[in-house]
């Protein structure tokens, strides 16, 4: 039991936390036993069988006693000198990477992992995107440390991956086919604008002689005779490339309408659709809201799932984001 004028006692994370917050040096939780064996630490209590530790103790700590727990990572990560601690250097650059793009840029570090993660509030237009970030960091004295910095966590990217879609000019397209195996065909494609919903192409499309399998059928319910007098692919292909010439291209599943298109786009000799620039809408619902993406809901025709998937990406696009928050507020130790 602690007295009311004493601090009560806290777990392994909030010890690493407060300790990077001081010190600057990532201390992750797997750290504060090593410290406890060193002698450094204490186990002031338990709870629940969880260890939990004195904060005047390890606000006591001298940084000095960091350097075998934290000190042979941190030689392994950083690309230069690592004389001094992190945690102030990657503090600085976010404060620099805030002014520059008129940012609030939260510094929150993940004791568990040892990595500080740089998260703002993600603007209408998706702007700026995260991953184009990275020569900045790499500019910086910061960028010693690049190995230890996240730039946005992945429901950040996904909701400004959607707006930036949004934004830009894009389109939703789905394929409905013969099977999943190598010898699959398109048999029906469908593609939307992302912004209005127009509809750019809805066509069937001729098999041209490959097989159509029983699951396939079953999920699609396009017959035999509705085939008979569609479009091969090389008649319905230049309207699809005009219909995304120049934009991203969404899908849900997006590999697996890259593949059959890649696939038709050999068989029939055509220049394919390599040059396009691509973006899972099913990744994004998956990232955005943290957990399975689940299926599509869009009935599997290629109109009807295309306009399901855009409804998904729209959705996203108005989500509420809001960056992570750090109780501890562990930047690390401040010039």
């Amino acid at each position: 039991m602690t007295s009311p004028e004493e601090p009560r006692p806290v777990g392994a994370r909030r010890t690493a936390t407060a300790l990077t917050a001081r010190t600057g040096w990532p201390v992750r939780t797997a750290d504060i036993p090593v410290l406890v064996e060193q002698g450094h630490l204490d186990i002031a209590a338990r709870w629940e069988g969880h260890a939990l530790y004195d904060r005047t103790q390890a606000a006591a700590l001298p940084a000095e006693a960091l350097a075998d727990p934290v000190g042979p990572r941190v030689a392994r990560l950083a690309s230069t000198s690592w004389d001094a601690p992190p945690g102030a250097t990657i503090g600085d650059f976010a404060d620099r990477l805030g002014e520059r793009h008129g940012l609030d840029v939260a510094v929150i570090y993940r004791p568990h992992s040892g990595r500080w993660l740089l998260d703002w509030p993600v603007r209408p237009d998706g702007h700026p995107d995260p991953a184009g970030l990275r020569p900045d960091l790499h500019a910086h004295p910061a960028g010693t440390w690049r190995r230890l910095v996240d730039l946005a966590p992945p429901a950040h990217r996904a909701v400004a991956a959607a707006r930036r879609a949004l934004a830009g000019g894009a389109v939703v397209i789905d394929t409905e086919t013969t099977g999943l195996g190598p010898d699959a065909a398109i048999v029906e494609v469908a593609a939307v604008d992302l912004a209005t919903g127009q509809v750019l192409v809805d066509s069937l499309v001729s098999p041209d002689g490959a097989a159509m399998e029983a699951g396939a059928r079953r999920r699609h319910r396009i017959t035999d005779a509705e085939l008979a007098d569609a479009p091969a692919w090389p008649q319905v292909w230049p309207r699809l490339a005009e219909a995304v010439a120049g934009k991203v291209v969404l899908a849900y599943n997006a590999d697996f309408d890259r593949r059959m298109i890649g696939r038709a786009a050999v068989r029939y000799g055509l220049d394919g659709a390599r040059g396009w620039e691509w973006a899972c809408a099913m990744a994004w619902r998956g990232a955005a809201h943290r957990t399975s993406p689940g299926p599509l809901g869009g009935g599997h025709r290629a109109l009807a799932d295309a306009l399901a998937a855009r409804d998904v990406v729209l959705g996203i696009v108005e989500m509420g984001y809001t960056p992570e928050q750090d109780p501890v507020g562990a930047r690390g130790a401040r010039a």
